[in-house]
Order: C-alpha cells, then structure tokens, then sequence
C-alpha cells in the first residue's frame, strides 16, 4: 500500500505515517483488530534503500500518474491521492492492485460493517392491522 506524506519535517515522518495508515486499511474494510496488530508491528521503522526494480518501477509508475493528474487539473490532496493510488492495476501484484492484496493478507470487516444495510421494507402482506 503506498501512503502519502509531506516529507517534511523528517525528524517525525516514521511517527506520522501510523495515523494515515490507519485510516487507509480502515477505509478499505480491513478489521480493526488487525490494523492495531499491523501499527504495533510497525512501532519501530527503519529506512533503507531497495534494489527490487519491482519496487522502484511501481513507485515510479504512481509518481508519473499523480503526475498525470496534476497536469490535467485534478490536483489531489496526499489523503485523496492515497486513496485513489489504492486501486492503481500493478503488474507485480498477484492481485492486481494494492487493496485486492492487502485484503488478501488481512483480516477483513464484514461487509455490513462497511456498508450499512438499510432496514428490510415489510409487504402490505406482512403487516399486521
């Protein structure tokens, strides 16, 4: 899943990034349990360079299509750009997009949960005069 931040200041970018995460795997119906599990995991971050051209070509491929959008007009804020980079085809992916995988990988909210049911409308036969 990829999260946008300012980089700035950088001293407490690792401490920032838990609050968007979060709001991320529970905006796409990942339980919350197992969002609290996935943040304590996280409490130590540790920076480092990647050799997998997978990586840098997907990063590459999400740079170049925020980029996209900024020409045409359609600014996005980092929030906004998160959440649409979430459903971004990526061919390294078994999947296809991050969402699909990481919801693949986590436990999942039921779906009532994320999408309020609305009450069932009785019949004329139901009802009781």
């Amino acid at each position: 899943l990829s999260v946008l931040l300012n980089a700035a200041p950088y001293a407490t970018w690792s401490t920032r990034l838990a609050a968007p995460l979060k709001e991320l795997l529970l905006g796409i119906g990942v339980d919350e349990d197992a969002v609290e599990i996935e943040l304590a995991h996280m409490s130590e971050i540790k920076f480092a360079k990647t050799r997998s051209r997978s990586v840098l070509g997907s990063i590459r491929d999400f740079s170049f299509n925020l980029q996209a959008f900024e020409m045409q007009g359609r600014l996005l804020d980092t929030r906004a750009a998160t959440f649409w980079l979430v459903d971004m085809i990526s061919l390294i992916l078994p999947l296809g997009t991050p969402r699909d995988t990481a919801l693949s990988l986590l436990p999942t909210r039921k779906l009532a949960e994320i999408i309020p049911i609305k009450p069932r409308i009785e019949s004329a036969k139901q009802r009781k005069y």
